[in-house]
């Protein structure tokens, strides 16, 4: 039996295929792999083998000897399954690492947003609170808006005050985006505060 893959180990030097086994369990199989059958066929080896086997059962004197057609030839057009290997995820990270070493903000790069989690929960609580009073109270008294936004800040655990830009875009019906940092800029305190 040969193989494009001889080398360093040819199938018929293996013992299991040239001297057999002692024993095997039941229902134990050995598998290996052959050949790919385009390379086989490149390299004009056969592709069908007969195989006879000889074993031995207990309580009988004379062995027994089958013979089996291994045939390859329906596995001819079906076409390759392969493998990735080793070398091929480490020419695929040589790939990335030269994509990567081009990226630029210029050039769409990545860019990287580090979120403080403490800061993105208080000012989506905000945004909940400023969106509840603004959907009822669209257009209406600054005073009434200022104190239900109060109101409403502190049933979210905020003790501040609400920033006069909520108010007026409450009452002119605007959009406003919020963020910690302009509510604490506006009321004069510092980042930490």
């Amino acid at each position: 039996m040969r193989s494009t893959h001889d080398d360093p180990w040819p199938p018929k030097e293996s013992t299991l295929l040239s001297q057999g086994i002692p024993t095997i369990p039941p229902g134990k199989r050995y598998r290996f792999l052959l050949d790919s059958i385009p390379a086989r066929v490149e390299a004009d080896l056969p592709i069908t083998y007969t195989a006879r086997v000889t074993y031995r059962a207990d309580g009988r004197r004379k062995p027994f000897n089958d013979e089996y057609t291994l045939d390859l030839s329906f596995l001819l057009g079906l076409g390759e399954i392969r493998r990735k290997s080793l070398h091929d995820v480490a020419q695929t990270l040589d790939e990335m690492q030269k994509d990567m070493r081009r990226w630029t903000e210029d050039m769409n790069g990545i860019r990287v947003y580090v979120l403080d989690h403490e800061t993105h929960r208080r000012e989506s609580a905000m945004a909940r609170v400023w969106q509840g009073v603004a959907s009822q109270m669209r257009g209406g008294d600054p005073e009434k808006i200022r104190g239900a936004l109060r109101k409403a800040l502190d049933g979210v655990g905020e003790s501040i005050e609400p920033p006069q830009s909520w108010v007026d875009a409450i009452v002119e019906g605007k959009p406003v985006y919020i963020r910690l940092d302009d509510i604490q800029a506006e009321h004069g305190h510092g980042s930490d505060g």
